[in-house]
């Protein structure tokens, strides 16, 4: 058996095309002489381990921490196209040669669920423990079926990996944590719930390159016949929010304060189902958002307000004749969050084919977003677009409308931000 799977192994290492993977090298410790895991790699000339830096006690420079992360989702995120799963990604793993170049190594817990015969199936575990030490950290959803993988099983792991590199103790009920940009991170590849993490590793990848390393807010250029504007290129989060509610000391929404203070066992997990530094907010009413607005206006100098109905649809590739924000494709869990399928809110910029043509994420679905246009003259409404995690399809549709009053509070609505040129 353990033949067969380091025949196994090699053939699956050696479809993960990186240049910064060390490929499989007969002559290395095929037998584990060195003890597990059998690292079947080419040795690195006067290199060592990220475990072994670690161990001495030297601190790993942040830009090093970056570039581990990012090694470690684009070879998920590789390995996920040949439909092969890493489970795991242990410091020791990462090599550095004498000048400083990171390799990666050591997959002994790849994992193909497509190709396993059944007893491996129904014990995942005893089979991955044949080979790896390391199960115990691995995502917990992975000992359940092979029906369970998806991309999220590698988030997790990139998420225990985050823990080491940079000393990370988190605490889940802590909102000062969300200061942190690498907790911020790790909070959402470690979610137990695996429909609050990451989605996938492309989009771990896509905040280290965007997000970890900017402080402004996130715009895209929209150019219209009579001008242009900048629109958020995601709605706002709950990190984001709070900053303002800290600030201004504005009455926060339920699943920004004190978890203590939340009264049913029911009424906990439906809050906690909205918590996380980048889910975007909810139970904002109109107001509460153009208070966030102004406010962001004075921090930034620049006017900032909520979109008017015609900007918002110009921005979701209404100008264009589009169906939906993508197009005119059917929506499917590619596309968008809706009609209940994740169950809450997710992570916001998670459905890359889902864009649209301005290159703003979420616009269907996820949340309902605000817009500044009074429904009827004189009454108290205002347009919501979008539709949101719990609505059908249709409600996704650029052209669909609803409207709630001003004061309203819900669950499923947030909003975005315009700035004026």
């Amino acid at each position: 058996m353990i033949l067969k799977h380091l025949d196994d192994f090699c053939a699956r290492v050696l479809q993960i095309d990186h240049p910064n993977v060390l490929k499989v090298d007969a002559d290395s410790d095929g037998i584990g002489k060195d003890g597990p895991p059998f690292l079947l790699t080419s040795r690195v000339k006067d290199g060592c381990s990220l475990e072994q830096v670690i161990c001495s006690g030297t601190e790993i420079d942040e830009n090093v921490a970056l570039e581990v992360l990012k090694l470690a989702t684009e070879v998920s995120s590789r390995a996920h196209q040949k439909g092969i799963f890493l489970l795991s990604f242990p410091i020791r793993h990462f090599l550095l040669d004498a000048n400083g170049r990171l390799f990666m190594t050591g997959f002994e817990s790849a994992f193909n669920p497509h190709f396993c015969d059944k007893p491996v199936a129904l014990d995942i575990r005893k089979y991955l423990q044949q080979f790896s030490k390391d199960t115990e950290g691995m995502a917990p959803e992975v000992f359940r079926s092979v029906d369970t993988f998806t991309d999220t099983i590698d988030v997790f792991a990139i998420g225990k990996l985050l823990e080491k590199v940079r000393h990370l103790k988190m605490d889940g009920t802590s909102l000062t944590s969300w200061s942190d940009p690498w907790k911020c991170v790790a909070h959402h590849c470690l979610a137990e719930d695996p429909a609050m993490r990451f989605q996938s590793s492309e989009q771990v990848l896509m905040y280290l390159a965007e997000w970890l390393t900017s402080e402004e807010h996130q715009v895209v250029q929209v150019q219209t016949s009579s001008g242009c504007f900048s629109m958020s290129r995601y709605p706002v989060t709950n990190r984001e929010y709070i900053e303002f509610c800290i600030e201004k000391n504005y009455p926060r929404p339920p699943h920004l304060r004190d978890v203590a203070a939340r009264n049913s066992k029911e009424d906990r997990w439906n809050l906690h189902r909205l918590w996380g530094p980048l889910l975007p907010v909810t139970y904002v009413s109109c107001l509460d958002a153009e208070a966030y607005c102004h406010w962001l206006s004075a921090k930034t100098g620049e006017k900032w307000r909520l979109p008017l109905e015609e900007e918002w649809m110009h921005a979701a590739g209404g100008c264009n004749k589009k169906v939906y924000p993508w197009g005119g494709d059917a929506p499917d869990k590619r596309h968008a969050n809706y009609d209940r399928y994740f169950r809450g809110p997710t992570v916001v910029g998670a459905f890359p084919e889902g864009k649209s043509p301005s290159g703003c994420w979420d616009m269907g679905g996820n949340v309902w977003e605000w817009c500044s246009d009074i429904v009827t003259e004189g009454a108290p409404r205002r347009v919501i677009k979008g539709g949101a995690y719990d609505h059908a399809a249709d409600a996704m549709r650029i052209c669909h409308r609803e409207a709630k009053v001003v004061a309203c509070r819900s669950a499923h609505i947030g909003f975005r931000a315009l700035r004026e040129e």
